[in-house]
């Protein structure tokens, strides 16, 4: 019985849908004034782009919507997630992640049915060009916050203050994090008494056997 009740009053877990990240700042998709996310040799300027995140909890990425549009042709871009360094900036190595071709007049990027799973942490939403590649990433009237540029390979990043009033690349992340119930203060308490009892009814039942 005392194991009974370890296990329907110990640690639980409770998923539900929660937006992980949203710097749209309520702005809808426009193809308006944005930052180069760009892979063409010889072509400036040559960089890669990534904001960034963090999960109180383990979690799942489910969807994830960049403000991301082609400037030339059909360019491609990887989109994905990298972990943060201790420099508080891209590992500049994906965890995770999709190639998508973005034709002409086409734009935002949307992956759905993801399910792209994570520790606790802070992280990254990267997009890096192909070669060949040009692209932006929607900026105009979003948050003032930092993000980082890489160069075109998605390496070499460094940070872009906000502070300095350049907003951040737009895009929403959705998806579930698992909050874990913690273990209440009296349950050690409630399960020494179920012991107990569950002892006390066994002496009661040999002492009746031996009667």
């Amino acid at each position: 019985m005392a194991i009974a009740g370890l296990a329907l009053f110990g640690l639980s877990s409770q998923a539900s849908a929660t937006t992980i990240l949203d710097t749209t700042n309520g702005v809808a998709f426009n193809g308006g004034a944005g930052e180069f996310i760009q892979n063409i040799p010889g072509v400036a300027p040559l960089q890669s782009l990534a904001i960034t995140f963090s999960l109180s909890s383990p979690g799942t990425i489910q969807s994830i919507e960049a403000y991301i549009y082609q400037v030339s042709g059909s360019s491609a871009v990887f989109i994905g997630i990298m972990n943060n360094t201790g420099s508080n900036l891209p590992s500049g190595t994906f965890i995770s992640g999709d190639a998508l071709t973005i034709g002409p007049g086409l734009g935002p990027i949307n992956q759905t049915s993801l399910s792209w799973s994570l520790a606790a942490g802070t992280y990254w939403l990267a997009a890096v060009a192909t070669p060949d590649s040009s692209l932006k990433w929607q900026t105009a009237g979003g948050l003032v916050h930092d993000y980082a540029v890489g160069d075109g390979t998605g390496n070499n990043w460094n940070l872009t203050p906000g502070g300095l009033g350049d907003t951040e690349p737009m895009a929403k992340i959705l998806g579930i994090e698992t909050a874990t119930t913690p273990l209440p203060a009296a349950l050690p308490l409630f399960a020494t008494g179920i012991g107990g009892l569950g002892l006390l009814g066994w002496r009661r039942r040999r002492k009746a056997q031996a009667v």
